[in-house]
């Protein structure tokens, strides 16, 4: 706990963000829920904090991205263009 000036308490959990769960996720990844998905990766800032492959997916192998490339191409353009 830490004290403001103001004299309000701050609970260090409180400005913690909640751990993500990802259980559900991996639920259906083991189902085949998602019948062509592959590899499911989620970064948070530079940060990986998840990781899975099912079926064929390996994380040497090469895979199909598809539509995945024009989306980050236009993440990469926006970003870009407000950059100036």
């Amino acid at each position: 706990m830490a004290r403001l000036r103001c004299g309000f308490m701050i609970w260090a959990a409180l400005l913690a963000p909640p751990p993500v769960d990802f259980s559900l996720l991996d639920e259906r990844l083991a189902k085949g829920t998602y019948v062509k998905q592959t590899s499911v990766l989620i970064f948070k800032g530079d940060q990986l904090v998840y990781e899975r492959y099912v079926g064929e997916g390996k994380p040497d192998r090469l895979n199909d991205t598809r539509s995945v490339t024009k989306s980050i191409t236009a993440l990469m353009a926006g970003l870009a263009v407000q950059e100036g």
